[in-house]
């Protein structure tokens, strides 16, 4: 014994430190002095470490403080939380797979040699896999804090985590290193971990944070880059999956019910080697992806509408649709859908609001404040010219103008005519008409020039592009079959646009029958945003490239879109997680950018065609009219034409009253002679 240092008790905050100096490369006889223990004392703990990776004195149990650092289980629900965390059969080679990961990264840290604590909910299972690979990490202690997802809004979650946060960060603090292993499988739980454990301030920047999860790819980026803990942190995420587990097809056909609806799924014009159809789209190259996963072979059931395919569903004639079908709880109570692959983004296309005959394209050129401002500033010259012909002025020889004469000079002068029977002699009269002139001139010039402008590109109406705007322009929507659960959905939903939109739908026009009828009337056609594109540039599309429909920038049901599947379906996981594997790798969005490409390669060839069968007077006729410009029509010349019209017939009425006059004028003169 090194009597230079009294005999004293370590406990295992003193034999920890021991160690960590130790293996940090400092001598025993400094680390005895550091410590304020004999070199006896700490070459026993060492030599206790090196051959049973243990600090615990063996006469008797530690105190209970050491006790609380080796093992601290928090059970915030009920004493059972060791049979439930037990994982099954399934899910067990993932997880352990998970746990021999996050073993092999532990073994690569610096100072692996540190306390671990665990925080988890019921979504995964964490001592029986995780204790056995990672209780050589933790030689000083395994903290477990369970949590439970529940309560209105994840409340629950958040009041629960906040809890087991600040005893984690007690123990954090007692702890010379410490790493946090955070798993779950809930979005929900692992929101609320990242906000408790920034209030609660359980993280530093040397605390390790491990993350083990199986969230899809999709919401876990988004929580990487919508939360502070998991995006700036000393943070690693850990993703762990599995090949499909249960029940496999082996070969067997799959009924599937699905007809065309393109981009989802269509029929191509070339045939298969068995003479059928080829199919694509992007449903279906998904689908098939699927079934090369899970070994079935694809049946497609005829059908006459959609409506008739969810019927099959429920009555599991088939065992999928296969085809983009929008997330309503309506529809919860007759099938259950897979995982959601894509937004579901509903809405209506209609005609583009064209001009309708008015008059007022010839009042547009100039705005109302300035025209106000040409006739106060007419009628004052007008009032000038005359007073200055009563004093003497604008005659030669002199002679009175009646104040018709005046108006009509002045007004005359405005549309670019000439003073004709009156004339300055003096020189205020002579600077008054000049400047008036130059006045007349400027606004002459500047309404002819904005009257052309005008009548090439007149003014048309705003396009409604929100539901309000759209159900107070139309009087009906049409829609397939298949929207008898939209028209409840919208009727249940109690919104005053959404029920006034269900009691103005009628189902029942396909596809290109509501978007033929919404060109010819005052109606619009409900259906995915992506179909009614597609169709509008396919087959409503002109030469030019500009349509007369168009697709309304408000959504009718922004939601999630899923395939339907019966109730309880025994594929529904393997399904799911072929689904998550296809959009995790990038494939969806491939298939999408190929069916738009396809679309406007289609589109392309189409014009050619229609070029090349153009008829000859046609082609000749478009040589003919100045090199592709626009003649102007009656919708432009509609204010002039109407003008003239009002001309014509006030011209009538006043020959008709002089008529008349003149002819009871000859009359009273008869009489009197």
């Amino acid at each position: 014994m090194d009597r230079g240092h009294p005999r004293r008790t370590t406990n295992i905050k003193d034999r920890t430190r021991i160690v960590w100096l130790w293996e940090t490369g400092m001598s025993a006889r400094d680390i005895a002095k550091y410590t304020g223990s004999s070199v006896t004392t700490v070459y026993r703990w060492i030599r206790r470490w090196r051959e049973e990776r243990n600090l615990k004195t063996r006469p008797f149990q530690e105190t209970m403080r050491a006790a609380w650092l080796s093992v601290l289980l928090v059970l915030l629900r009920n004493g059972e939380a060791f049979k439930e965390l037990l994982p099954s059969s399934a899910d067990r080679g993932v997880y352990e797979a998970g746990a021999e990961a996050l073993s092999s990264v532990l073994d690569e840290a610096p100072g692996r040699h540190c306390s671990l604590i665990f925080l988890t909910d019921r979504s995964t299972p964490t001592l029986d896999v995780f204790r056995k690979r990672l209780d050589r990490h933790a030689p000083f202690g395994v903290g477990v804090f369970e949590t439970e997802v529940g309560g209105d809004r994840g409340n629950g979650t958040d009041s629960s985590l906040a809890q087991a946060v600040g005893e984690a960060r007690k123990l954090r603090k007692s702890s010379w290193c410490v790493s946090v292993i955070v798993l779950s499988e809930d979005s929900t739980f692992l929101r609320a971990f990242a906000e408790s454990s920034l209030r609660g301030r359980l993280l530093e920047w040397a605390t390790r944070l491990l993350v083990v999860t199986r969230l899809p790819l999709q919401e876990l980026h988004q929580l990487l880059k919508n939360y502070w803990t998991f995006s700036m942190m000393n943070t690693m995420v850990i993703l762990v999956g599995g090949a499909p587990t249960g029940p496999c097809f082996y070969g067997a056909t799959m009924n599937v019910t699905a007809k065309d609806y393109k981009p989802y799924w269509f029929e191509l014009k070339e045939e298969a080697a068995d003479g059928s159809k080829k199919i694509t789209g992007m449903d279906y190259l998904l689908l098939e992806t699927v079934a090369k996963a899970l070994n079935f072979s694809i049946k497609v059931l005829p059908i006459a509408n959609w409506a008739e395919a969810l019927d099959r569903v429920v009555s599991k004639e088939s065992f999928i649709t296969p085809v983009i079908h929008a997330v309503l709880r309506q529809r919860l109570k007759r099938f259950e859908y897979t995982i959601p692959y894509t937004y579901a983004s509903y809405s209506l296309s209609m005609k583009m609001p064209g001009l309708t005959p008015q008059w007022q394209s010839l009042y547009y050129p100039l705005a109302g404040t300035v025209w106000l401002s040409v006739v106060v500033i007419t009628g004052l010259m007008i009032v000038v010219m005359y007073v200055m012909n009563r004093a003497g002025d604008f005659s030669s020889p002199p002679r009175r103008l009646e104040p018709g004469t005046v108006a009509l000079e002045v007004v005359g002068t405005l549309f670019s005519q000439n003073l004709f029977k009156t004339l300055p002699t003096t020189d205020p009269s002579r600077v008054l008409v000049v400047f008036w002139l130059i006045f007349a001139f400027v606004v002459g010039t500047a309404y002819r020039g904005n009257l052309t402008a005008a009548l090439t590109l007149p003014k048309y109406p705003s396009k409604p592009e929100t539901l309000k705007e759209v159900v107070e322009v139309v009087h009906k929507v049409t829609i397939e079959p298949w929207g008898k659960d939209y028209k409840t959905y919208f009727k249940e939903s109690g919104t005053e646009v959404f029920m006034k939109l269900a009691d103005m739908m009628e189902l029942g026009p396909a596809l290109l029958d509501g978007l033929q009828e919404a060109t010819e009337d005052t109606t619009a056609h409900m259906d995915s945003r992506a179909v009614l594109e597609l169709n509008i540039a396919e087959s409503f599309t002109r030469r030019d490239g500009t349509s007369e429909l168009y697709v309304v920038r408000e959504s009718a049901i922004p939601g999630m879109a899923a395939w339907p599947i019966p109730h309880d379906s025994p594929f529904k996981k393997n399904l799911d997680f072929c689904i998550r594997a296809s959009l995790e790798a990038g494939l969806y969005e491939k298939w999408e950018s190929d069916m738009l490409e396809m679309a406007r390669r289609e589109s392309r060839e189409r014009q050619r065609r229609q070029q090349r069968e153009q008829p000859q007077d046609e082609e000749e006729e478009a040589e003919g009219s100045g090199g592709g410009i626009q003649a102007l029509t009656l919708v432009h010349m509609q204010g002039p034409l109407m003008l003239l019209l009002l001309g014509l017939l006030l011209g009538a009425l006043a020959f008709l009253l002089e008529m008349l006059t003149s002819s009871e004028g000859r009359e009273r003169n008869n009489a009197d002679l």
